[in-house]
């Protein structure tokens, strides 16, 4: 008995499909009294656009700009490393980032694949720390985030805390829920 795989689609292929999407939204929000000049203010941001956003929030810690990481957040966001308790509210996420600067001196957050449905943005990724004692830290990732207007309101990352300990000399702690 054969098996067969699913038809992979070509990038070109998915483009259109996206363009042709698209095409249907503008003409949707254009005949709902949007301007053709500026349609997005209109739309609920896309999948694509909330995994773009993601991107560049990636790109903000490598700059290891507190402001420019925080302007990601919602004021009432949640951030959950799942081995270790949630932080909760920008102003204990704030000072969460401000941590991790201070122990890292350089961040790469490599993206291996990520997907998006609407509000929601799953990646899979390597997250590369050096931190202030010499140690050099290459983390595997799966993280989920939660868009709401362009901000983040949930991000999960799921990592293996003993590896982070190991290779960082850092101990974050174990859950406390």
């Amino acid at each position: 008995m054969a098996i067969s795989t699913p038809r992979r689609r070509s990038s070109s292929s998915i483009r259109r499909v996206l363009l042709q999407r698209s095409a249907v939204d503008l003409l949707a929000a254009t005949s709902a009294g949007a301007t053709a000049q500026a349609p997005y203010r209109w739309f609920r941001r896309s999948g694509c656009d909330n995994a773009r956003a993601v991107l560049e929030f990636w790109e903000a810690w490598g700059t290891r700009d507190e402001e420019a990481i925080m302007s990601y957040f919602s004021e009432d966001a949640t951030y959950h490393n799942v081995p270790v308790a949630p932080i909760v509210g920008a102003v204990a996420i704030r000072a969460t980032v401000q941590t991790f600067l201070q122990l890292f001196q350089s961040v790469r957050i490599e993206t291996l694949s990520s997907a998006a449905s609407g509000e929601v943005v799953h990646t899979e990724r390597i997250d590369h720390f050096r931190v202030y004692n010499g140690n050099a830290v290459t983390l595997p990732v799966a993280g989920t985030l939660y868009m709401a207007g362009g901000k983040i309101y949930l991000w999960r990352d799921y990592f293996d805390l003993a590896t982070f300990e190991s290779q960082s000399g850092i101990r974050l702690g174990a859950s406390t829920h």
